[in-house]
């Protein structure tokens, strides 16, 4: 069947071909290009695992976003809740907005409060909706 997809075309050895047939018959895979791409992804994962983000930054990432998946990749699964509470409310609360008063003063106690009050307000009503 014709595809649109890009093409590449590359060399294996016998032992190569012979490891991807194993590896097709016991995942139940008939085509090798799909196997090849199964293999490529379980690959990609186990990369990510094991990267830094020194390893980000080769990806155009910002320090302060390299910097950000190192420390939540250090907490703990609680901690990594908690992170995902604080997203999802700072998405409700800025997405596609400009950045409040509050956040460009983070400087200043009095302006950071209000801010984090706001943030906590929508975590517990995630926390609450979940409930």
């Amino acid at each position: 069947m014709p595809t649109e997809k890009p093409r590449i075309t590359f060399t294996l050895s016998a032992e190569e071909l012979d490891a991807l047939g194993r590896f097709m018959s016991a995942n139940g895979i008939t085509n090798q290009s799909k196997a090849i791409r199964a293999i490529m992804s379980l690959g990609f994962d186990e990369i990510k695992k094991s990267m830094t983000s020194k390893d980000y930054n080769r990806f155009n990432l910002s320090p302060d976003a390299a910097q950000f998946i190192d420390d939540y990749e250090s907490l703990s699964s609680s901690g990594k809740k908690v992170m995902h509470m604080s997203m999802d409310a700072a998405v409700i609360l800025f997405a596609n907005q400009p950045a409040p008063t509050v956040v460009q003063d983070f400087d200043s106690p009095t302006a950071r409060k209000p801010f984090f009050e706001r943030v906590l307000d929508e975590i517990s009503k995630t926390v609450d909706a979940g409930s």
